[in-house]
């Protein structure tokens, strides 16, 4: 769900003052994330991640005094990142003794990172993170209209899912977005072969066996 609050979040930021940096994470050191970051900002990458790292702090300076820019470093799935790496993080934060905030960080994951930030080594970090919020997942009604939304996005005024199916799909994927998309993808997916022009409650129950058929062969 995070992915999409992010992206709608972006595309509404007044790009004359900020510049996105978006890194998916994986088990990154802080030397890869400098490195990745140059890369989204078409700069010049460094072979060493020490040299990385000093030329990004160089490059968020240059941006912020020469064209007034913010740079927002977006950084997904962080509970991917080891937890040295989210120490380091904030060594990205360190401008003229923290006199001036010449970068800001959006650090997005799941609920288990807060475990981690709870950690000692950690506190420095918790500490500069000022604001904190929890995603949580759809009501039955936000589904349906959701849905009924999403197809209104793709063109499709008619409504091909029954208010049933739109509450079967809610039960099964507990309001969590991405499952959501996901089972309402299958579901048109198997009403397009099946050539039926509404998506029913029975429908939902023969994805769902095709999914656990689909597991265990993969077993």
């Amino acid at each position: 769900m995070q992915s999409y609050v992010l992206r709608y979040f972006t595309q509404n930021l007044d790009t004359n003052t900020y510049k996105c940096i978006y890194i998916a994470a994986d088990a990154f050191n802080i030397g890869e994330i400098a490195k990745r970051a140059l890369a989204a900002l078409n700069v010049e990458v460094p072979y060493s991640g020490a040299s990385a790292i000093r030329k990004l702090q160089q490059t968020i300076i240059k941006l912020n005094r020469e064209k007034a820019l913010k740079p927002l470093l977006i950084i997904d799935e962080i509970q991917e990142l080891p937890t040295s790496t989210l120490v380091s993080l904030k060594n990205l934060l360190n401008y003229n003794m923290d006199s001036e905030i010449l970068l800001f960080f959006i650090l997005c994951g799941q609920n288990s990172i807060y475990e981690k930030l709870g950690y000692p080594q950690l506190e420095a970090l918790s500490r500069r993170i000022r604001i904190r919020y929890t995603l949580r997942p759809l009501s039955v009604e936000e589904t349906g209209h959701y849905i009924s939304h999403q197809m209104k996005v793709c063109g499709v005024e008619q409504s091909l899912f029954s208010d049933d199916t739109k509450a079967a799909t809610f039960q099964q994927s507990k309001g969590i977005l991405s499952e959501v998309n996901a089972l309402c993808f299958e579901l048109l997916i198997y009403a397009a072969a099946q050539s039926k022009q509404i998506v029913e409650p029975s429908m939902l129950e023969i994805v769902l066996h095709n999914r656990r058929g689909s597991s265990q062969r993969h077993e």
